[in-house]
């Protein structure tokens, strides 16, 4: 039996560098390709995704892999984190208002 490795995180080198002594691991995030061709050499067994490097693009290799699960980056799609959503849109725009920093800025707006 294979192991079964489920990351949740954003990719973190250091927690890449720990698991590779034990498992087959390959960064997901922004390595589509990697990904495909280790599957498409049976290097890894198969594979779920739900987040991809082009998104929302797939590329046509991973399409075609039988080993390769695609579905659709719904994972934000609960009635309990739409409306987290919206409070913290609505938290962020009072403290714009009240001359406050947002505490939620995309990097790189001021």
């Amino acid at each position: 039996m294979k192991e079964k490795v489920i990351l949740t995180h954003p990719y973190l080198p250091e927690a890449e560098a720990r698991l590779r002594e034990e498992f087959n691991l390959v960064p997901v995030e922004g390595s589509g390709r990697t990904l495909a061709e280790k599957l498409e050499k049976n290097e890894l067994f198969s594979a779920g995704l739900d987040v991809y490097e082009f998104e929302p693009q797939v590329t046509e290799k991973l399409k075609k892999l039988k080993n390769a699960v695609l579905v659709p980056h719904i994972g934000s799609a609960t009635h309990y984190a739409r409306l987290e959503m919206a409070m913290m849109t609505i938290r962020s725009v009072e403290q714009a208002l009240s001359g406050q920093r947002p505490a939620l800025l995309i990097p790189g707006w001021r």
